[in-house]
């Protein structure tokens, strides 16, 4: 695998436009979340704004810089989405100053990203509302006056531009970019949660390392700041009341941010002048799941240990710093400092967080990382980080000062995990290594072992539910889990059964999954409509006097209301693309890297090409590939899904060492 280099970097964050005031930020250490205001919620309307719990604090997008950025691309509000305007302008700043000659080669973006755009939401939310007002003239008189006044009041907030089809599926956004940067390559879109940038970092390092492109623009976005959002991490307890203080033990909790970070990355080239030498060295990135824990959603000390020790399983110098993934949850902070603490044997480097600035900006969270960690070795800085008065653990020399050290920061680290157990780490040096790292040698033939298919109709999850199922799931829980993720368990249980062989055997700390489906579930439409129907019911109670009319409707809202899943753990962070590929781990005790992957169309191809890649290089032994079955729909549920279908990939050696015959083996594609 020959050396990758990170050549430039672009970046949009709170009040921060471009890499040099996003560490000037840093170095000056301003909190930029501040209180939402009518600002940054400027497109829900005002009567509705008003009925929204106000006490929600981010590191926002002002309205100033998305008015510049939008200006800047040529790329207005009206026509575009926020998640495009800032992709678009991060990419704009990586590629600058690139030779036209070293960009007309083979490249592509991919993208970390773990929600739509909120205006996913907003679009969401309007077309429920059609949908409701409709079923309410159906069941209750025209007449109504709270009928009347709901339906003059929705109806007038209503905007065009969240109706537009191309809204609703981020990957389209992201191949107008593509186009527009004339990249030859189709966007991959890679959802790990909040590990989804360093994913997608992991995916380009390996195209790029092995030739099959030639650079690569990576990173993540981050544009979801619905008051879904708020209202998920708050009901699994990790939103912050008064104190986001990563590392502390005076943290309570979470702050939300939003931006995009992008690094271009390519080959080592000799060619190169030596005014556009490297950045920075990419040395490794390396993924875990968990496997089979308590609880999918809740950190793990082992699995964030071993994504440690595969990231650094060969590398021969040790760390400088480490860019933690730090959000300021008390449970998270604690175990990765534990994990880090056992890592390392005690050894004290420094470490810190800028989470506690930017906010948790959940898929570009690994991106803003690497800007850091890029910017400390350019500058030889190690920032401040004065806030941290109370450290959560003395071993490690979190830095309270802006210090200097020249020459002297060479390997920094670089984590960010996800829920679904999704673990990922990455170190980026400012030498180059020794040597080309060769890992051509450990490359192999891949093999499809097994596939198997169901559709959703016909598919019954109650038996997840059954004392005897070796992954049950409480019924309460199995209510509120998305079915796609227990129908494609069970294709996966389908295909590993036509092996007739005993799983035990399976190299479980050496099997992949990934998943590929659209960012943007059909349970996303529900968590929607749930907070529509509260807004309607505020809006009655604020705005009509008590009457007939009034409790009727106030009735049928509640009766709509029974028919959606109370917000909580398995419905709210649990219906994340990346944790049907997680939940997969969780009941096998599979310990390789998870994620889902969408590419538009191509998104079940490039799924299996990825994981083809990994195989074949000696990444893992096993792969596991679950594509789901889904087209869009105009309507307040636009992602409709109708099956899934799973592959079992292999290594040949696995295949011969378990005395398997396969069904086919598969070629590297030339293109």
């Amino acid at each position: 695998m020959a050396k990758v280099v990170i050549t430039g970097a672009g970046c949009i964050f709170a009040d921060s436009i471009g890499v040099e005031s996003f560490w000037n930020n840093i170095l000056e250490e301003r909190k930029l979340h501040r209180p939402l205001s009518d600002e940054r919620w400027s497109s829900i309307p005002k009567k509705i704004r008003d009925r929204i719990d106000r006490h929600y604090e981010a590191a926002f997008l002002s309205e100033d810089i998305m008015a510049q950025i939008a200006k800047e691309t040529g790329l207005p509000f009206e026509h575009h989405s926020r998640l495009e305007i800032i992709v678009q302008a991060s990419c704009q700043q990586a590629l600058d100053g690139i030779p036209a000659d070293r960009r007309n080669r083979k490249g592509g973006l991919i993208l970390g990203a773990m929600n739509p755009d909120d205006e996913y939401n907003l679009g969401l939310g309007q077309a429920f509302d059609l949908e409701f007002l409709e079923k309410a003239k159906s069941a209750i008189s025209a007449e109504n006056h709270a009928l009347q006044f709901l339906s003059t009041q929705l109806l007038a907030s209503h905007q065009e531009r969240f109706n537009r089809k191309d809204r609703y599926v981020a990957s389209t956004a992201m191949d107008r970019i593509a186009k527009r940067l004339e990249l030859s390559e189709a966007s991959i879109l890679v959802d790990a949660a909040c590990g989804s940038s360093l994913a997608a970092l992991e995916i380009a390092n390996l195209l790029v390392g092995n030739g099959i492109w030639d650079y690569a623009l990576v990173g993540g976005a981050e544009t979801n700041l619905s008051p879904g959002s708020f209202r998920t991490f708050e009901a699994v307890g990790a939103l912050s009341k008064q104190n986001c203080l990563p590392f502390d033990q005076k943290t309570d909790g979470l702050l939300q941010g939003e931006g995009c970070g992008i690094l271009l990355i390519e080959r080592d080239d000799s060619r190169m002048a030596p005014s556009e030498a490297p950045r920075a060295y990419i040395r490794s990135v390396a993924g875990s799941s968990d496997g089979r824990t308590t609880s999918l959603f809740q950190p793990s000390q082992k699995g964030q240990e071993l994504a440690y020790a595969r990231a650094h399983e060969s590398l021969s110098e040790s760390l400088d710093y480490v860019e933690a993934h730090g959000t300021g949850t008390v449970t998270g902070d604690k175990t990765e400092i534990d994990s880090l603490s056992n890592f390392l044997g005690g050894r004290k480097i420094p470490l810190s967080s800028l989470k506690g600035q930017f906010g948790h900006t959940k898929g570009a969270a690994g991106a803003a990382g690497l800007l850091k960690a890029l910017c400390i070795l350019k500058d030889q800085t190690l920032p401040p980080a004065s806030y941290l008065k109370n450290p959560l653990n003395q071993d490690f020399l979190l830095s309270l000062r802006k210090s200097e050290i020249r020459d002297q920061l060479n390997c920094l680290g670089v984590s960010s995990f996800g829920f679904g157990g999704s673990n990922f780490h990455a170190v980026i040096s400012r030498n180059p290594p020794p040597s080309a790292t060769n890992q051509e040698s450990r490359s192999g033939d891949v093999v499809v072992l097994a596939k198997t298919e169901r559709t959703l109709k016909d598919f019954d999850p109650s038996s997840f539910s059954k004392e005897n199922h070796f992954y049950r799931l409480p019924p309460k829980s199995l209510e509120n889990i998305d079915p796609c993720q227990t129908l494609a368990l069970t294709c996966v249980i389908d295909a590993l059964r036509s092996l007739d062989r005993d799983i035990s055997f399976l190299p479980t700390q050496e099997t992949l999954v990934i998943s590929a489906s659209i960012l943007g579930l059909p349970d996303v439409s529900l968590m929607a409509k749930d907070l529509k129907l509260e807004v309607y019911e505020k809006l009655l109670r604020s705005d009509t006097a008590t009457s007939p009319d009034q409790i009727e409707m106030l009735n049928f809202i509640e009766k709509f209301r029974r028919q959606i899943p109370a917000i909580g753990e398995d419905f709210s962070t649990g219906v994340l693309n990346n944790v049907i590929a997680g939940r997969i781990c969780h009941a096998f005790n599979f310990q390789g890297a998870s994620y889902n992957i969408e590419s538009g169309l191509d998104s079940e191809q490039t799924a299996e090409r990825i994981l083809f890649e990994k195989l074949r290089r000696g990444d893992a032994q096993l792969g596991i590939l679950v594509s789901i079955q889904e087209h869009l729909q105009e309507t307040s549920s636009p992602v409709v899904r109708t099956g899934a279908r799973a592959k079992i990939l292999a290594r040949t050696e696995l295949a011969q060492k378990l005395f398997l015959r396969p069904l086919e083996r598969l070629e590297r594609p030339n293109s």
